[in-house]
């Protein structure tokens, strides 16, 4: 099956003074992870993210789903984002990853 990718956002923040490590929120996605370090949070995301995506195309949703978040969908694979930024002063990490998905059909809204 041909592949396809997006290009989603990771939102890290600290967790609460009371707890460890970082929450990771994919806001195109409605998703959301945690890890003990960026990476691992980063990690985590990654795979709930294709989980999801997973999930909504077993379902027979993901195409409605990608057309109706308007999230546009590459044949090809782009290249890794490399844009972060850092939001010092609440301590936020913001970058962006790709997601392969498998084929994606035409959406029927």
């Amino acid at each position: 099956m041909p592949q396809n990718f997006i290009v989603v956002t990771a939102r890290f923040d600290p967790a609460d003074e009371d707890e460890r490590g970082f929450v990771v929120f994919c806001p195109e996605l409605g998703i959301s992870s945690q890890g003990d370090t960026i990476e691992e949070a980063s990690q985590a995301i990654r795979e709930a993210a294709q989980e999801f995506l997973e999930s909504l195309a077993g379902s027979g949703d993901l195409s409605r789903f990608l057309s109706v978040n308007k999230i546009s969908t590459y044949h090809d694979r782009p290249e890794d984002p490399v844009a972060t930024m850092v939001t010092p002063d609440i301590g936020e990490l913001v970058s962006a990853f790709v997601a392969t998905i498998g084929e994606v059909e035409p959406s029927r809204i």
